[in-house]
């Protein structure tokens, strides 16, 4: 099974969606007896409350669903990865950039979401809700599987769309840093992406989820 972690080794060496989504589909985070990162339990699997992703890199702050933990810690795990890389301003190459995003999309366009966890035991778990939530659902979590069907897909594609403009912005320091870009310091390069709204709200998006991630940019 292909893991993140596989993911991470690969480039320290070195999604189709579901359809626009204006529309929250999670629950009313503030009608909810739920807090911020709560852990319930679903289908014996762990998952964290979290505020649901809409279409754009937008956060749904009235708005939540139902986060595995597992898959939550595999996606951490890989933008602490790329919070590090941002720190070196040395960049990646387009190469190694093509397989981080070819990673998120595989794992959001197969809808496998155990290969996102780090180890086979949360994997599995993952698998087994994933399968509920899709076909089967069950009286007793019916209604928090439906929620993770809706939500979970555009969570993933959203992750994916912000990753995609951290590489970006990862390819443009890898070129200055091989003398191959028109700014002229660093400084000034920063100073375009200051600007660039896309990767501010890629980066506001992944902070509302990963708090103590911090990419160091600007």
């Amino acid at each position: 099974m292909k893991k993140l972690g596989l993911a991470i080794f690969a480039f320290v060496l070195l999604f189709v969606s579901f359809g626009t989504n204006l529309a929250a589909e999670g629950i009313d985070f503030y009608d909810s007896d739920y807090s911020y990162f709560d852990t319930v339990y679903i289908v014996d699997t762990p998952c964290y409350v979290v505020y649901e992703a809409l279409d754009g890199t937008i956060v749904a702050y009235d708005s939540a669903f139902f986060l595995p933990v597992g898959v939550y810690d595999g996606y951490k795990a890989t933008l602490g990865v790329l919070a590090d890389v941002c720190k070196t301003r040395k960049g990646l190459p387009e190469d190694a950039l093509d397989g981080i995003y070819d990673i998120l999309y595989d794992i959001y366009a197969n809808y496998d979401y155990g290969s996102a966890c780090l180890n086979d035991a949360a994997a599995r778990r993952v698998e087994i809700l994933w399968e509920r939530a899709e076909y089967y659902w069950d009286e007793e979590d019916e209604d928090k599987l439906k929620v993770i069907r809706e939500c979970l897909p555009e969570w993933a594609y959203q992750i994916c769309e912000a990753v995609w403009q951290i590489t970006y912005f990862l390819g443009d320091v890898y070129d200055f840093a091989n003398g191959n870009s028109y700014w002229d310091d660093y400084d000034e390069l920063i100073d375009y992406y200051k600007n660039d709204a896309d990767l501010v709200a890629a980066l506001d998006f992944i902070y509302a989820y990963y708090p103590d991630i911090d990419f160091d940019i600007f």
